[in-house]
């Protein structure tokens, strides 16, 4: 009768303390503001708090690429969205560090997968059951060089923020253009070509296939495909 009394109470001192699936169980909450790359502001149940998306470290937006990055967020999870977090605790900021799910998929490796974003290697821990998968996803994109990858002499985002510099210059636009002159190209190659800037499908595939690193995020699949509305 003894041992049966002390294994309940053992049962009942284990079912008291949550487990870590349910510490980071998933919340929805709605999307407020794109802050960078991988810094959102969201809203659950009326109160607003800041999300730093786990595992991944983007550009910073005064950096090479950053902006892209950005904006990318911004298009994935919009104002007004919804957005599943499975937070994993707090960083010295009081931010939620949090990995961002859309319609059951990883924002967080989805902006890795595009190169917009890459692996945080020293916070790696906290995407501990998918960390090789994070890893051979970096590793196709950086092959592919698309997104940051596709920058001349890319700074890593934590090497920037101590103040490292490449030694090179940024590179222009025009830079990135292998097979055709620019001066053949919609004069948008030289700031920032959108789909709406093309008036056929045609001229926007040329700008594709003469432009080696897809600066202007034509392809957003990266099927080799560009501006598919255009179609």
């Amino acid at each position: 009768m003894k041992r049966a009394t002390l294994s309940l109470t053992a049962l009942i001192l284990l079912l008291s303390f949550p487990t870590t699936a349910t510490a980071q169980s998933r919340t929805t909450a709605e999307v407020v503001s794109i802050g960078d790359g991988d810094t959102l502001t969201v809203k659950e149940n009326s109160e607003q708090f800041k999300v730093r998306l786990s595992c991944i470290d983007a550009p910073e937006s005064t950096q090479r690429g950053g902006q892209a990055s950005a904006d990318r967020l911004k298009e994935l999870l919009p104002q007004g969205t919804n957005v599943e977090l499975r937070t994993i605790e707090q960083d010295r900021y009081g931010r939620s560090i949090a990995e961002a799910y859309k319609n059951g998929a990883s924002v967080n490796l989805q902006l890795v997968q595009e190169g917009q974003a890459v692996v945080y290697d020293k916070y790696l821990d906290a995407c501990e059951s998918r960390q090789q998968k994070y890893l051979d996803t970096e590793a196709q994109a950086k092959s592919r060089e698309i997104g940051f990858w596709a920058l001349e002499d890319p700074v890593m985002p934590w090497d920037y923020r101590e103040g490292k510099r490449s030694n090179s210059a940024s590179p222009s636009k025009s830079s990135h253009y292998s097979r055709t002159e620019t001066s053949d190209l919609p004069s948008c190659v030289n700031g920032d070509c959108d789909c709406s800037d093309f008036q056929n499908h045609a001229t926007a595939q040329q700008v594709l296939e003469a432009d080696s690193g897809d600066s202007h995020r034509l392809d957003r699949d990266s099927d080799g495909v560009a501006c598919e509305s255009l179609q």
